[in-house]
């Protein structure tokens, strides 16, 4: 991945030189920038404070953190977590980012959305009804009742009840529910018991 040029502090630095009475080009070409950038960086950082900004990381840090918890049971699994470093934030989660920064900050919601990442249709969208709801219940229902059941088990039960559900939504619930079992770690056993051998003495020795 691409490491961008200039950190969120600094961007914000730059502004500040353009509010103080700073000239536009004469910033892009000491920075070199472009001047689309210039006026992309102010659509979404302008009117910002570097204190405004890391607390604005702060809260997207710890929303991702919250976000990968409770997605990941709390048995060493790592799932797509392990795989491919960060996790991907909900849209339900991002959306009560966006009213909390709306409400700390003061910013407007085309603002407050830029810097979440968030589109104003995806904001104003209703979350749809869990069509898997039923099925969650049942899978919760069968964990309890079969504690020592992974997810193969549990998945073939469902099959013999008639769900119509293939192995990889019955794995992505059993994750998202957090029913992961506990790996047992084994003990590790001698082959054979060690005996003490007697060491050799020499002839000149003796």
């Amino acid at each position: 991945m691409k490491r961008a040029r200039f950190s969120e502090e600094q961007i914000i630095t730059i502004l500040k030189e353009a509010e103080g009475g700073a000239k536009a080009a004469e910033l892009c070409r000491r920075h070199g920038i472009s001047d689309a950038t210039f006026y992309t960086w102010r659509s979404k950082y302008g009117g910002l404070e570097v204190s405004e900004m890391r607390r604005l990381r702060q809260l997207r840090g710890r929303e991702s953190a919250a976000e990968v918890d409770r997605c990941r049971p709390g048995t060493g699994y790592s799932g797509a977590q392990g795989r491919t470093g960060k996790k991907r934030l909900r849209p339900a989660v991002k959306r009560a980012m966006v009213v909390e920064v709306m409400t700390t900050h003061d910013l407007s919601q085309r603002r407050a959305c830029g810097l979440i990442g968030i589109t104003r249709r995806g904001l104003k969208c209703a979350p749809m009804e869990d069509r898997n709801r039923r099925l969650r219940q049942r899978l919760r229902e069968l964990a309890e009742e079969r504690r020592r059941w992974g997810c193969p088990m549990l998945y073939l039960m469902l099959r013999r009840e008639g769900w119509r559900a293939n192995h990889k939504r019955v794995e992505r619930l059993y994750r998202e529910e957090g029913l992961s079992l506990r790996r047992r770690r084994r003990r590790k056993r001698l082959s054979h018991l060690r005996v003490a051998r007697a060491r050799p003495v020499a002839e000149n020795q003796t």
